[in-house]
């Protein structure tokens, strides 16, 4: 009887144990909120992910879950006009003075990640609930981010005090005036911590499966451009005559070196869990 007994606690256990425990898929679509600063602007941009999580309910209304997914992120910079200059060497170990102009700035920066969230939630009951959920999130790099920059136009020109001369041309020299220029830049982000809060309603679709709809919003908590990268020029003056012109993205310029980039998103999650 006593063994009887013992079987059936041991059951009933390794049942609640087991429907406490939950597999996710999740999918997301995001904004990039735009941040504005006195040379550039950041345009809206937007987002999507995708992950497969893990969701222990360790009270009735209370659980925790953490995942894993492949994020991809977009960012879009627009400039309308810039200028600048600094003292340079030519091939022939000349000083002159560079100088540059240019209007319609843009840059598009792709990156890839591999999202880790860890999150508390708190949800009422019922088979339609409201939810809410906060906890942190990790962006770690897979790849390369990817810069691609145009300009609708570049005005340049070197003056050499030591003749007093003036000089916008030639273009082989990188003087002159260039229409539709463009530039591409690869270069590591460092992994990006975030806080997040999501809220929204939990329909139950079963007695073990349940279906999610809300909204998230995320603030990053730290500067995830590269270490050192923000001391280029706008418009960088080589003495390559095959390309005499390179051109910078925002998050490598060194007009951007007190600022700091970090990730604010508002989106939209659609989660799906189902008991182990």
């Amino acid at each position: 009887m006593n063994t009887k007994i013992l079987y059936s606690a041991l059951v009933v256990f390794i049942s609640l144990i087991t429907h406490a425990q939950k597999i996710t898929v999740e999918g997301t679509g995001f904004f990039i909120q735009p941040a504005k600063h006195e040379v550039s602007s950041e345009r809206s941009s937007m987002g999507y992910a995708f992950s497969l999580g893990y969701e222990y309910d360790f009270l009735p209304q209370w659980s925790v879950s953490t995942s894993i997914g492949y994020a991809k992120q977009n960012y879009r910079f627009y400039q309308a006009r810039n200028q600048g200059g600094y003292s340079k060497e030519d091939i022939e170990s000349d000083s002159f003075e560079f100088s540059y102009k240019t209007s319609g700035y843009s840059e598009k920066i792709h990156t890839q990640n591999l999202r880790i969230p860890l999150t508390v939630q708190y949800q009422t009951k019922g088979i339609l609930s409201w939810y809410v959920s906060s906890g942190m999130a990790f962006s770690i790099p897979l790849a390369k981010s990817e810069s691609t920059i145009k300009i609708d136009k570049v005005s340049t020109k070197g003056y050499y005090p030591k003749w007093d001369a003036l000089l916008s041309g030639p273009d082989f020299m990188g003087f002159g005036e260039f229409n539709k220029v463009s530039d591409t830049e690869k270069y590591w982000l460092k992994t990006g911590y975030s806080w997040l809060i999501e809220t929204g309603v939990k329909q139950r679709l079963s007695h073990d499966s349940h279906l999610y709809i809300g909204v998230y919003f995320e603030l990053g908590l730290n500067d995830i451009r590269p270490k050192g990268k923000a001391d280029n020029f706008a418009v960088i003056h080589g003495n390559d005559l095959a390309k005499p012109l390179e051109y910078s993205s925002v998050w490598s310029d060194e007009r951007f070196k007190d600022r700091n980039f970090k990730n604010k998103m508002i989106g939209l999650k659609l989660r799906y869990a189902f008991s182990l």
